[in-house]
């Protein structure tokens, strides 16, 4: 009990979870207090996570900021790729009022991701789950955005992560490659205005070295609130 901060105990009596021996070990073993009550919170909006997906980081509700902050032009469709819980993608489609497609490979991810919909009441949100590198990006796209793996087995990390689901950390041995696609696709697209990537902090250079490659040029890397490369937006 000692171990216990006095906000923990807050969330479980709010959550009518019984403080057992089972909940206590999951504590004590730093299992995340978010997929203990089933729920957390992103840019003021509720969502149910479990360790099919990962639980929604402060980083990336400062990628919605940006993102919101630069848009200039209608957005009528937004394609959320690696959408996980569908966080990202259902923000958006509030905040915006937009139609948006959730691109997810994993079935379980996308499990949480309907019930994401039905919790924030967004009608107009769409699951397409396929394997994104099998998967030509279609046309109609105002707005692209992806938070994607980028980790690799030798990168440090937050020891909770150990609970959350490695198809959504690790990509493989090219820790870019998710990037690498999605310029390959958008190259060949007419549509977009906006692409917005989070991207892990040793990233950015190989990222912006790969879309200029390919011929884009309005390519800016932000930080994030610890002065951490996190943000590459690519514009028209």
């Amino acid at each position: 009990m000692n171990n216990l901060k006095p906000i923990d105990l807050k969330i479980l009596e709010e959550h009518n979870i019984e403080l057992n021996d089972e909940v206590l070990d999951k504590i004590k073993s730093g299992y995340p207090i978010q997929y203990l009550v089933g729920d957390t919170e992103f840019y003021g909006y509720p969502f149910f996570v479990n360790e099919n997906v990962l639980i929604p980081r402060f980083e990336t509700e400062q990628l919605i900021e940006k993102v919101l902050s630069k848009i200039d032009f209608k957005v009528n469709k937004a394609l959320d790729i690696c959408s996980g819980s569908g966080a990202i993608g259902i923000t958006l489609t509030k905040k915006l009022n937009c139609a948006t497609d959730l691109l997810e490979l994993s079935s379980k991810a996308n499990e949480v991701a309907k019930r994401n919909i039905k919790l924030n009441e967004v009608n107009n949100v769409s699951i397409i789950e396929t394997d994104l590198f099998k998967y030509d990006i279609p046309d109609n796209y105002d707005l692209i955005i992806s938070n994607p793996p980028y980790l690799t087995i030798s990168d440090p990390v937050d020891p909770n992560t150990r609970f959350e689901p490695d198809m959504a950390l690790y990509a493989n041995d090219d820790n870019i490659q998710f990037y690498k696609y999605i310029i390959d696709q958008i190259v060949k697209l007419n549509k977009w205005q906006l692409v917005a990537f989070e991207i892990g902090e040793t990233e950015k250079d190989a990222i912006i070295a790969y879309a200029l490659s390919k011929g884009l040029t309005n390519i800016i890397g932000e930080v994030d609130y610890n002065n951490k490369d996190r943000f590459i937006f690519i514009t028209r």
